[in-house]
């Protein structure tokens, strides 16, 4: 048995390398593998749960067929799939895959969930020589009286090197960003947690394991414990578009203890979940989509823009409910971009809603899927019309985030993120900033906190980007790289086109 989370998460790693040989895309073969370890660790759950209930004196009925489970087959699969009258392994799989799609016909919430893992999908490994490798070694893995929350974890770690690839990161939000955002929200026991654009489910598994750590291992009562356990897996909702990206979301889910029941795959802004998800969150934390649409939508907005990230966060601004808080990443040409559409958003974030933070982060955080510059804007909902709305918001210039901003990210000891997370929580508990945080005390390179006040956001026309009210200026060291340049000409040609539109406006012209 491995003895780190870190040592497993690096053994599956090099175990779905096996699938190198397929010629598949990296993201592929992970994904193939991710479908047999789900099979293996779903099967050292049900094992457990036959042994409970051998002690207790009760026959258990598996969830998965007795003929698919991973213990019965995979540790001589060539054997077992001509005992069982099939021609060759793949043929096996193939019903394999096939059986465990139909298993929603049954009712069983857990078979439920099942085949939508497993419908639509086809294994994609076509050599018999490579699936008998895989499965074996997948089946040596020593795993008995290894946790199951700590399965999830291992397999969080090979989400994680997933995002690493060019091809997938697009879905993915590097996980120290995701607990920076999880831990400034605080997430609570029988808060309903949302995200619109779930990707591999970080955010809710993230904050699924923050509410146990911080809230419910701590009650002592061990009845009301098990019941706030199962409120908080009932209370996390999540929806991907991306259909293979959305399945191994809710792998994810499963093996962190469930709350995958509410994870759907669909589009978070088509008309009718607009009209679902009106007032009805407690905590929303997510990372949209960035960029122009890619496709058509139904859903209305009060402002129409082509910027996915714009028409999310509209979305995000509804879909929380009074006295709820949201942590949403955006490409900091939300908080400065000069259009009608963008100027609308800020003022209203401003007016309308409490902005309590925002943490700036530097350029390269996204790679290898982008170079934009982005950073973490938080706020909440007012309970009523008489609750406050934005009066100070408390910013922070991240400079390091604990690896290099080029493609690779290699790891580096410089990493502002703690610090960040120490200052708000002081910030948030009394109410203080040091002179020492603007670079007024001894040490002038901690001079990355400060607070502005709501009157300079309107004197600055709700301009929210942090380098307009920094005390100081961060250094470029290092040049962007040309894509990340060209998408910044993008942006200010969009801004110049609507400035265009708006000028024919005002003078007449047609459009």
């Amino acid at each position: 048995m491995v003895d780190t989370i870190h040592d497993f998460g690096k053994l599956l790693w090099d175990i779905a390398g096996i699938l190198r040989q397929e010629g598949l895309p990296s993201w592929q073969y992970v994904e193939e593998f991710s479908y047999f370890l789900f099979l293996k660790l779903f099967d050292e759950k049900e094992i457990e749960r036959e042994k409970i209930a051998s002690i207790d004196g009760k026959e258990y009925e598996p969830i998965i067929p007795e003929k698919f489970r991973f213990h019965n087959w995979a540790e001589a699969p060539e054997t077992w799939v001509k005992s069982q009258g099939y021609k060759n392994i793949r043929d096996f799989l193939k019903d394999l895959f096939h059986t465990l799609a139909k298993l929603d016909k049954e009712g069983n919430q857990e078979r439920r969930i099942i085949a939508k893992i497993f419908k639509g999908h086809e294994p994609r490994i076509k050599k018999e020589k490579t699936l008998s490798e895989l499965v074996k070694r997948i089946a040596d893995l020593r795993l008995r009286g290894v946790p199951y929350d700590q399965m999830g974890q291992a397999y969080e770690y090979l989400i994680q090197k997933i995002g690493a690839e060019k091809e997938f990161s697009e879905y993915f939000t590097p996980r120290h960003i995701v607990e920076l955002m999880v831990e400034i929200i605080d997430p609570k026991p029988g808060e309903k947690i949302y995200d619109p654009g779930a990707g591999t489910g970080g955010f809710l598994v993230k904050a699924h394991d923050y509410v146990i750590r911080e809230y419910i291992d701590k009650e002592k009562d061990s009845a009301k414990q098990e019941f706030l356990l199962r409120q908080l897996r009932e209370n996390l909702f999540g929806r991907e578009k991306v259909e293979y990206v959305y399945r191994l979301g809710l792998m994810n889910l499963v093996l962190h203890g469930d709350g995958s029941s509410n994870f759907e795959h669909g589009d978070s802004l088509s008309a009718p979940v607009m009209a679902k998800e009106r007032n009805r969150y407690d905590v929303v934390l997510t990372n949209p989509p960035f960029g122009d649409l890619k496709y058509e939508i139904t859903g209305t907005f009060d402002h129409w823009t082509r910027r996915m990230e714009t028409l999310f966060l509209q979305h995000v601004m509804n879909a929380v409910k009074p006295g709820g808080r949201v942590g949403i990443v955006v490409p900091d040409g939300v908080l400065f971009r000069a259009d009608n559409t963008h100027k609308w958003v800020r003022k209203r974030l401003i007016e309308e809603f409490n902005v309590f933070a925002i943490v700036s982060l530097p350029s390269g955080v996204f790679k290898p899927y982008t170079g934009s510059k982005t950073s973490l804007l938080f706020f909440e909902k007012p309970k009523d019309e008489n609750a406050s709305k934005t009066t100070k918001i408390w910013y922070y210039m991240v400079e390091n985030d604990g690896f290099e901003l080029g493609d690779k990210r290699v790891p580096i000891d410089k990493n502002d993120l703690p610090d960040a997370l120490e200052k708000w929580k002081i910030w948030k508990e009394k109410g203080i900033i040091s002179d020492e945080w603007f670079g007024i005390g001894p040490k002038p390179d901690k001079q990355k906190c400060w607070i502005v006040d709501v009157d300079t956001i309107r004197e600055n026309d709700y301009y929210l980007n942090a380098n307009r009210y920094a005390p100081y200026k961060v250094e470029e060291v290092e040049y962007e790289d040309p894509v990340t340049l060209m998408e910044k000409l993008i942006s200010k040609q969009e801004e110049i086109l609507e400035g265009m539109i708006r000028l024919k406006e005002l003078i007449g012209g047609e459009i």
